[in-house]
C-alpha cells in the first residue's frame, strides 16, 4: 500500500496470511474435488486427470513466489473414503532472509478409510537468515494409504551462499485413528554444530524424508534390489539414502549436496513401490516438466 505523508511517499507492506482448503470425495468412478476455498495468495490450478478419473492430481500455486518473515500460510487437504489425490507443487518453496519474524507454514492432511493421499512437492529453500516453522500434519483413518516426501535445502552452496544465520523447526507427523505412529521433529540453526555433525547433516546441505503407509517387507525389499542404497560415506558423495521399515511404515531418508539428486532417488522408489501399494504404475505430474 502507498500513502502520501507531507509530500512524501511511504511504501507499506503487509504480511501474507494465506490458506487454502481442499476436500475430495469419490463420485461413480471419479475422484473429485468436492470444495475449495481460498484466503489470500494459495490458490489451486484446476484438477487434472493424467491417469483418468481414478486419481484427481492438484497443484497448489503460490503466486507472490517467496516467503517472507511474518508470512503465515495454511493448506487442509481432506479425502474421503476411496478418493484417490496427488498434490505437489509447479517449483522450489523458498524461505527468504527475515528481520526477526518467523514465517509459518502448515499443512494437514485428512485421509478416510480407503483413501489415498500421495503428497510430492518440490523441495523447499531456506536462505541464511530465514526464520521458519514448518508443520506438516498427517491424518489418517486405518485403511488409508499415504505417501509422502519432503526435501529441505539449507543455504545456496552453488552460489556459495550457506545456511550460516537463521533458524528453521520442522514437524512431520503422522496419526493412524488419532494415535502417533511416527513424529519427527527437527530443529537447524546457521550456527549450530547439526549442519556438520556426524549425527546431523554431515556437511550436506539437503535433507529429506519419505514415507509410505501401509507398507510391507516386500516393498522394503523391492527397494534394496531395484534402488541403490548409499550409506558409505566418502568426501565426493553424491549422498546418503536409506530405507527402513517400522511396523507398516516405509521411512527412507536421504542426505546430499544437491536437492535434484535426492529427487531423482525418490522417484525411483515411487516408480517401483507404486504397482506395489496403489496397484498402478507410477504417473509423474506435468508440471514437473514444465
Amino acid at each position: 500500500m502507498i500513502f502520501e505523508q507531507m509530500g512524501f511517499v511511504v511504501l507499506t507492506t503487509k504480511n501474507w496470511v494465506a490458506k487454502l482448503d481442499l476436500r475430495l470425495e469419490r463420485r461413480a468412478d471419479k475422484s473429485i474435488l468436492r470444495e475449495r476455498k481460498h484466503y489470500g495468495p494459495l490458490r489451486l490450478q484446476k484438477p487434472f486427470y493424467p491417469e483418468g478419473d481414478d486419481v484427481c492430481h492438484l497443484y497448489v500455486l503460490h503466486p507472490p513466489g517467496g516467503v517472507v518473515g511474518g508470512d503465515q500460510l495454511e493448506l487442509n487437504v481432506k479425502l474421503e473414503k476411496q478418493a484417490f489425490a496427488l498434490v505437489t507443487t509447479p517449483g522450489a518453496t523458498k524461505f527468504y532472509r527475515s528481520q526477526g519474524a518467523c514465517a509459518r507454514a502448515t499443512q494437514t492432511f485428512h485421509v478416510a478409510s480407503q483413501a489415498s493421499l500421495e503428497w510430492m512437492p518440490q523441495e523447499t529453500i531456506y536462505f541464511s537468515g530465514s526464520q521458519v516453522n514448518m508443520k506438516t500434519l498427517v491424518h489418517l483413518q486405518k485403511g488409508a494409504h499415504f505417501t509422502g516426501w519432503e526435501i529441505s535445502c539449507f543455504g545456496q552452496p552453488a552460489s556459495d551462499q550457506l545456511f550460516h544465520d537463521g533458524m528453521c523447526r520442522q514437524n512431520f507427523e503422522l496419526y493412524i485413528d488419532g494415535q502417533p505412529h511416527f513424529l519427527d521433529r527437527t530443529k537447524v540453526e546457521g550456527t549450530h554444530e547439526i549442519l556438520k555433525a556426524n549425527w546431523g547433516l554431515m556437511n550436506f546441505s539437503a535433507s529429506a524424508t519419505f514415507l509410505i503407509t501401509p507398507a510391507t517387507e516386500n516393498m522394503l525389499n523391492k527397494i534394496k534390489k531395484s534402488v541403490e542404497l548409499k550409506t558409505n560415506i566418502t568426501q565426493n558423495s553424491e549422498g546418503i539414502l536409506t530405507a527402513t521399515l517400522i511396523d507398516d511404515i516405509l521411512i527412507c531418508r536421504a542426505l546430499s549436496h544437491e536437492a535434484e539428486w535426492i529427487k531423482n532417488q525418490f522417484f525411483k522408489i515411487w516408480q517401483n513401490l507404486r504397482p506395489l501399494s496403489l496397484n498402478r504404475e507410477a504417473h509423474a505430474p506435468r508440471i514437473w516438466s514444465t
